[in-house]
């Protein structure tokens, strides 16, 4: 962690054995933020196993509470930083294996905020690589099975639609028929995703839209392909 002084404080574990041997996949998304980004990106950093999702949030500054004669205030006063010396104060952290998402990136997570710390890097640490996992032994495989999944080639779809849509209809009939568009590309991405888990899909948007979700964990499109590397993962050991 770096404070405002520029001094660098470097926390060290010396922890000699694994406490899991086995093969890792860690699932980020945009959303990812904070400590779960400390934890992908240790875990990319000393090769342990693979990030797989989207960049994620890009919270890399750290808070401290300061007691006052009233109460207390939250101050931000460090920012945090990998061992490679790379930040994830707006940076995030990049999957070893990309996921194609509905969301633009490039408008989304800490970046966006014209007030939000601006990191520099430092030097990094002192630290060894595991030699367990290369993400170009998975990538060729990965990328083939993204292209010919029916849930990701409707998510391309979508977003090549949205780009080529530069102008938004005021005329009420033209914007019911985009809406209509949309909640149709929607039951048709969320029933592709159900299929994985050998749900019965939705007859209608608003039976989507009205459903109470009480259901057990059920596999989404996400997870599945990260099964699939984590499955060649194991039959590398092997």
């Amino acid at each position: 962690m770096k404070n405002p002084d520029k001094d660098v404080e470097i926390l060290n574990s010396w922890r000699s054995s694994r406490v899991w041997n086995k093969p890792l996949v860690v699932l980020v998304n945009n959303y990812s933020a904070s400590a779960s980004e400390i934890f992908a990106g240790a875990i990319q950093d000393y090769n342990r196993g693979l990030v797989i999702g989207q960049t994620t949030f890009g919270k890399g500054s750290v808070q401290k509470f300061k007691t006052t004669e009233y109460g207390q205030i939250k101050l931000t006063d460090s920012l945090y930083y990998r061992v490679s010396g790379q930040p994830t104060q707006l940076y995030g952290v990049t999957p070893n294996l990309q996921i194609p998402s509905l969301l633009d990136e490039e408008t989304f997570g800490e970046r966006k905020y014209k007030n939000a710390l601006k990191p520099a890097l430092i030097q990094n640490a002192y630290y060894i690589k595991y030699q367990d996992y290369e993400p170009y032994n998975f990538s060729e495989s990965f990328v083939l099975r993204i292209n010919e999944s029916k849930y990701f080639q409707k998510i391309a779809k979508i977003k090549q639609n949205r780009e080529t849509q530069s102008k938004l209809s005021l005329n009420y009939e033209e914007r019911i028929e985009l809406q209509n568009k949309e909640r149709l590309n929607t039951l048709e991405l969320v029933n592709l995703g159900r299929e994985l888990s050998g749900k019965e899909g939705f007859n209608t948007f608003e039976e989507y839209q009205n459903n109470i979700n009480n259901e057990d964990f059920y596999l989404d499109a996400e997870i599945d392909q990260s099964l699939k590397v984590l499955s060649e993962m194991l039959e590398q050991r092997i």
